[in-house]
């Protein structure tokens, strides 16, 4: 049966899919950083290795034996220009190299939607991984998610957790940009779908809910779930902006900077045609997620 390398297995994300994975009885390799805060994923019933994609030298033994790779890890919060494409695109590129010793006959990237605005270090970094894969000599497929939520981790979920909370609830701007995020489980179902889609090799499928959505109307979803009434506070955008700056210049580690800003800042359409039509993509309705969000 085909073995599975799963890097960023203990993500968000890559937990996920390897629940996924091991529903199915596909045997998996979890890519981890530390064995010691990942036992989760052995009681899940997948085998750990400890590997590091911007460590190459770390890469053929967790490759060994392996028939496809599916690529989670990315950096995705602040931390810099350098560190971005460090991991994002060196990394990648790192992982590449290797599969391809390797002979992997399949390789599946996490890649981004936010890659269409070519603009602030993650997108960025994110086209430059994304543009290795496609440049390779690998059966690849390359996924790229929108915004993805769940019921505890993401940013859009806590905002969403706010109202539950609290009376009010910050939202950045006009609120009226529109979105269309996407439940990690769809995500996680629609990367299984690919890695066994011969149809898929060679394609690009964003990954998106149906229908747009601003923030503004997710609030009020939120407070309608919950049965109460929830306030929105609308703050700036360049008080915004100023607010990262100064947190860029102070943290290492910045909650919050300009170049998130910069994308949020926008409308995010996404058209999903096409992974409807060759994997059969049905992601939930936003609605259904919020209600499983604020367990409604």
């Amino acid at each position: 049966m085909s073995r599975v390398l799963l890097t960023g297995a203990a993500g968000m994300l890559g937990s996920r899919v390897a629940k996924a994975l091991l529903a199915k009885k596909i045997p998996v390799r979890a890519m981890v950083l530390s064995k010691q805060d990942s036992g989760f994923l052995s009681r899940l019933g997948a085998e750990l290795v400890e590997a590091d994609i911007t460590r190459p030298e770390t890469l053929a033994k967790a490759l060994n034996g392996i028939d496809s790779v599916i690529h989670c890890a990315g950096l995705i919060d602040g931390f810099g220009k350098e560190a971005f494409f460090r991991v994002n695109a060196e990394g990648t590129k790192n992982l590449v190299r290797a599969a391809e010793k390797a002979m992997v006959k399949k390789f599946v990237h996490v890649s981004s939607a936010d890659v269409a605005f070519r603009k602030g270090a993650y997108s960025l970094s994110k086209l430059a991984g994304e543009s290795v894969v496609r440049a390779s000599k690998l059966n690849w497929v390359v996924v790229r998610p929108t915004a993805i939520y769940d019921g505890q981790k993401s940013k859009l979920t806590r905002v969403i957790l706010l109202a539950k909370r609290l009376p009010v609830v910050p939202v950045l701007g006009s609120g009226n940009k529109k979105l269309q995020p996407v439940h990690v489980d769809d995500v996680a179902n629609a990367i299984v779908k690919a890695l066994s889609a011969p149809k898929a090799v060679g394609k690009v499928y964003t990954l998106a809910s149906e229908k747009p959505v601003s923030m503004n109307r997710l609030v009020d979803l939120a407070a309608r779930t919950l049965g109460k009434r929830v306030l929105k506070l609308h703050i700036p955008i360049p008080i915004l902006f100023a607010a990262a700056s100064l947190n860029e210049r102070v943290s290492s580690k910045p909650f919050l900077n300009r170049d998130q800003l910069a994308l949020l800042s926008k409308d995010k359409p996404a058209d999903i045609s096409l992974v409807v039509r060759d994997l059969g993509f049905s992601p939930r309705p936003v609605e259904k997620g919020i209600r499983e969000i604020l367990g409604n």
